[in-house]
């Protein structure tokens, strides 16, 4: 029973726009039971990606719903689901770039070789299949000439009008330093930034820390 439950959920999260690509060996339901408990993936398995309030999200888990509300908000703190709290609404949170980078501080041997297994059996493939692409590099201030930086690549800007800064250490390079593959470039340059605000988190920053950051 408790397995139909992360079954449901890894679902709910492969239905999101970034995936979570099933395997063949299931693997991904074992990182599933490291980040959430029982409990937790019921709740998570009846979101999606937009903000619902906590009172129907419990109404369709047929759960109480300050119950749920308290379990949400826990789940919010540790980075599995996102919180709009001028509506007391959430939504889930995606494997990456959401719920994989918030486990930093769990990440340790056992758990590093789990997500391996996920990547290497074809998780990491279909998270990269989408187009656009999740990831892309954008050039520091100071590695080009500007007029060679397009408008859709210029950070600065897009920091300019942020709100909310954050840099955090590297999870790939911790995973892989845990796996025996140590990458000797700084850990701290995981950085996100949004135009909206939000309560205050550890590795918050300043606006002009976050442009240093840049050069």
């Amino acid at each position: 029973m408790k397995d139909d439950i992360y079954e449901l959920l890894a679902e709910a999260l492969d239905h999101l726009p970034n995936g979570f690509p099933r395997t063949m060996s299931g693997i991904e339901i074992k990182i599933l039971k490291r980040i959430f408990s029982p409990e937790e993936a019921y709740v998570a398995s009846k979101l999606g990606r937009k903000h619902e309030r906590f009172d129907l999200i419990a109404k369709r888990a047929q759960l109480q719903a300050e119950q749920v509300k308290t379990q949400l908000i826990t789940m919010e703190k540790r980075g599995l689901v996102a919180h709009d709290s001028s509506r007391e609404a959430f939504r889930l949170e995606p494997w990456v770039i959401g719920i994989y980078e918030a486990q930093i501080d769990q990440m340790d041997h056992s758990f590093a070789h789990l997500v391996e297994e996920y990547f290497s059996q074809g998780g990491i493939e279909g998270i990269m299949k989408p187009f656009p692409a999740l990831h892309r590099v954008v050039p520091a201030r100071n590695s080009t000439k500007s007029e060679w930086v397009l408008p859709y690549d210029d950070i600065k800007a897009m920091l300019e009008s942020s709100h909310v800064f954050n840099v955090r250490k590297c999870i790939c390079r911790v995973q892989q330093d845990f796996i025996g593959r140590r990458c000797d470039f700084p850990l701290e340059i995981c950085f996100n930034f949004s135009a909206h605000d939000r309560p205050q988190r550890p590795g918050d920053i300043s606006k002009e820390e976050a442009l240093a950051l840049l050069d």
